[in-house]
């Protein structure tokens, strides 16, 4: 047999079971401020269904702050709640506003589409 098989990849089901185990009821546990209850509900729904790890949430419509939440967890390896002040990593959640913002300056006819990067990125 030609089967080669990770020890890591074996093994990570297991070490992340015995980590959470116990603790998946605060898991769901949402805190903060949600004057509806609509997006607290949802983001308790997606962690008991697994889709959410934890998150943070923050709505500010006219200038009121409307929803303020934290939930879930900060890591699979770890008991820690996420909590208002939790950071996070994006990695490529800009590229989506940047592309929305290119589009608006397009449609104002402040910028080219079809322009070379370099006249707007001299060093490109």
């Amino acid at each position: 047999m030609n089967v080669s098989v990770s020890y890591i990849s074996v093994m990570t089901p297991y070490a992340r079971a015995a980590l959470m185990e116990g603790r998946e009821q605060n898991r769901a546990e949402v805190t903060g401020v949600d004057l509806d209850g609509a997006v607290s509900e949802v983001v308790r729904k997606m962690l008991k269904s697994g889709e959410l790890l934890g998150a943070q949430v923050c709505v500010i419509k006219d200038g009121e702050q409307i929803v303020d939440i934290a939930a879930g967890l900060k890591s699979p390896y770890s008991a820690e709640p996420v909590e208002a002040d939790t950071l996070f990593n994006c990695f490529s959640v800009t590229k989506g506003v940047v592309a929305a913002a290119v589009h608006l300056l397009a449609e104002r006819g402040e910028i080219d589409i079809e322009a070379p990067v370099f006249r707007y990125w001299p060093a490109f």
